[in-house]
């Protein structure tokens, strides 16, 4: 179970998608949710993906500065993305 950055709800993990802060400093999606650095989960919401940015949640989770937008654009994407039956976002 994971919390969401921006709701604080608690959800199974292949239910929220990730972003991770690589030991090098660079933050991205994290599609795979196995990538090794320090993440942060977020519900596939545009609500709260948009939330998350407005009150720099992300920023507050892996401890850094601001994000680039094309985080979010990337977060925004995968949340729109339909996903089968059975099959994780």
């Amino acid at each position: 179970m994971r919390t969401c950055a921006a709701c604080r709800t608690t959800q199974p993990k292949p239910r929220l998608l990730r972003v991770v802060l690589h030991s090098d400093g660079i933050i991205v999606f994290d599609a795979t949710k196995k990538q090794n650095g320090r993440g942060a989960w977020i519900c596939p919401d545009s609500r709260c993906i948009s939330l998350a940015q407005k009150q720099h949640r992300f920023e507050k989770a892996l401890k850094t500065q601001k994000l680039a937008p094309e985080l979010f654009e990337a977060l925004q994407s995968a949340a729109e993305r339909p996903t089968d039956e059975g099959e994780t976002v």
